[in-house]
């Protein structure tokens, strides 16, 4: 299998300097085929071909439908650097952005999958970790995560998450094993032509016959997309424990103004008087005694 090559050597970077170089004569729809071709048409996970495959972004406009345009900004670089270092966030930079804009349409920032892992991973409901690359770049694999859904978290404090006596990562709802639920779920594809159900931790081989027209998908974006991914789901469980305490807040208004509302019924019910019969209080308070 070779060693772990956690960046990218000289040659990967020979490549992404050949590639941009000549990026301006190939048009989006030539990149696209480029990634395709290197892909066999199939996709990378499920390994079924058209016509459910689709090329997709590893790093595009917009993650989980917000933009991405803080990552232009030096304060999420810096962000990151304290992190992951100055050297990987530099890697990071050189392959995505350039100028004022991000670069995006680039071979190696691309990769085919099934729709449907397209959508679930544009959903942040499955995500995508590189585990290994050979070191001629002709070869990695990357591994299948299935992300814990927003709604197994509602209503929990914060001591409910994980269970004191159990690890973490084997708990199911913090890491689905098979799926988050409400059946999204994938089936892959064998060499023998048989099916199994992704799981989480499943392992993926990803090839290329020409590494610097075809590149492989970058290690590097990959793994900003895996971190980006996880962050998101955080600010996600942080923005829905910020509705919630809204709720719980309105929840808390109404019902002191159905108390007050509660109270002067009561002071405009009947009367009692001392004899012991009712009578409706007048609406003048100038009453005889």
């Amino acid at each position: 299998m070779g060693s772990l090559v956690p960046a990218p050597g000289t040659n990967e970077l020979d490549a992404r300097k050949t590639q941009k170089s000549n990026k301006q004569q190939l048009t989006l729809a030539e990149i696209k085929f480029q990634a395709a071709e290197r892909d066999g048409d199939r996709c990378q996970v499920t390994k079924r071909g058209k016509p459910g495959s689709e090329i997709a972004y590893i790093l595009q406009e917009k993650l989980h439908g917000e933009a991405l345009d803080i990552i232009k900004s030096n304060e999420i670089w810096f962000w990151l650097e304290a992190f992951w270092g100055e050297e990987k966030v530099a890697k990071w930079q050189e392959l995505l952005i350039e100028g004022s804009g991000m670069n995006v349409n680039q071979v190696y920032n691309l990769i085919t999958l099934d729709s449907r892992v397209h959508k679930y991973w544009d959903q942040g409901l499955v995500a995508l970790r590189p585990v290994w690359r050979n070191e001629d770049e002709t070869e990695m694999q990357i591994a299948v995560h299935w992300l814990p859904a927003q709604r197994h978290f509602i209503k929990m404090s914060p001591s409910d998450y994980v269970p004191i006596n159990t690890r973490p990562l084997q708990h199911g709802v913090f890491r689905p094993y098979a799926t988050p639920g409400d059946n999204p779920y994938i089936y892959a594809c064998r060499e023998d032509g048989s099916t199994f159900m992704v799981t989480s931790g499943d392992i993926f081989t990803l090839k290329t016959m020409d590494r610097e027209e075809q590149p492989l998908p970058s290690f590097e974006l990959l793994e900003l997309r895996w971190h980006l991914s996880r962050i998101a789901l955080m600010q996600e469980r942080e923005e829905d424990e910020d509705e919630d305490e809204d709720e719980d807040e309105d929840e808390d208004e109404d019902e002191d103004e159905d108390e007050d509302e509660d109270e002067d019924e009561d002071e405009d019910s009947d009367y009692e008087h001392e004899w012991g019969c009712s009578i409706q209080k007048p609406s003048c308070y100038c009453w005889a005694k």
